[in-house]
């Protein structure tokens, strides 16, 4: 059984000891999360008015509306894949070989873990992306949602370092199976 860690955090400006079987640094992520969804109610003038208790059930209701979502996505992603895969392998003997990769937007960002002879994560593509990351997406479908078109790299890389959404889902996902 893995080790219980223990971090201390600041979270709204005071500081929590958190513990979990997870590492201090995802701990110090899961408090990083909750002071950015902090920050973002603080900004809104209405926010400042509600008593402390209605602030804090907006933003767990926020954080819980994040979640929901992220699963969600996550659930449709699997979906997709599975029915890719099924239609892939009731189609395979029946229709040419094309190339599953030419509706890949270009100029494009792997935004997945790097893989050593593979990728290396934020490599920007020109004109598609090499055979051998085509081929560890074949292995790991989930990984082709984590190639995002160079103008959503931005907004791609903060949801895949943000815990809990779709993005950061299947990365964990992805680092898990290597």
């Amino acid at each position: 059984m893995p080790e219980k860690t223990s971090a201390e955090v600041l979270i709204g400006g005071k500081v929590y000891t958190l513990s979990g079987y997870e590492g201090e640094e995802y701990l110090q992520r899961v408090a990083s999360y909750i002071n950015s969804k902090i920050n973002e109610f603080e900004s809104m003038d209405a926010f400042k008015r509600f008593p402390a208790d209605m602030k804090a059930t907006l933003i767990q209701l926020n954080i819980a509306d994040d979640y929901f979502k992220a699963r969600t996505q996550v659930e449709k992603l699997e979906q997709e894949i599975e029915q890719k895969e099924q239609a892939g392998q009731e189609t395979e003997a029946q229709v040419p070989e094309r190339d599953e990769f030419a509706n890949l937007p270009s100029p494009c960002v792997y935004c997945g873990p790097t893989v050593r002879g593979v990728a290396r994560q934020y490599t920007t593509y020109m004109g598609g992306i090499p055979e051998p990351l085509k081929e560890f997406i074949r292995e790991h479908p989930a990984a082709r949602a984590l190639i995002a078109p160079t103008e959503r790299f931005a907004v791609i890389r903060k949801r895949r370092e943000t815990p809990g959404t779709a993005e950061a889902i299947v990365y964990q996902k992805i680092r898990a199976q290597l």
